[in-house]
């Protein structure tokens, strides 16, 4: 005879599937909650048998319940906070970013923004050294406008 219930085995297993979910999937902490519902409810039905020796104290049952909730809180928190950040990548950082001219050009050209080869364009002629900053972002070229008159090297 087989001691323990194929069904609680399993729903310990989802459980364990289901926290590890939460951390890769958005679903602001209802797999954690289901996880811990069901390890809870797995760990009462695991031991199939009426001796009192072979349950799982309820103890041991209550502290890793706390322990997978305040996992789940702790992460769920992370979560939310790191949503209200401002964007810090992409298209978002480039607007309004500042560079500089790599060389003379009238219309389009060539600049380093952030630390990046870009294509630029502008209204007015810019000349090597001239620092830029970034009012628009169209695909893969990037609307500058002139910073300040004042070259940051030498253009020799």
């Amino acid at each position: 005879m087989f001691l323990y219930s194929y069904t609680g085995l399993g729903l310990v297993a989802i459980a364990m599937v289901f926290l590890v979910a939460e951390v890769f999937a958005p679903t602001s902490g209802a797999l954690a909650f289901g996880g811990i519902v069901a390890f809870v409810v797995g760990a009462l039905f695991l031991v199939d048998i009426d001796i009192r020796v072979y349950g799982i104290s309820w103890p041991l049952i209550l502290t890793l319940a706390g322990v997978g909730l305040l996992y789940a809180l702790l992460a769920v928190g992370m979560a939310m906070k790191a949503r209200r950040r401002p964007v810090v990548t992409g298209q978002e950082q480039l607007a309004g970013a500042s560079g500089e001219v790599l060389a003379n050009f009238t219309g389009e050209g060539w600049a380093t923004v952030l630390g990046e080869t870009w294509r630029v364009r502008s209204a007015a002629p810019l000349t090597q050294g001239q620092r830029i900053r970034v009012t628009h972002v169209d695909g893969l070229t990037l609307d500058v406008e002139l910073q300040s008159n004042q070259p940051i090297r030498s253009t020799s």
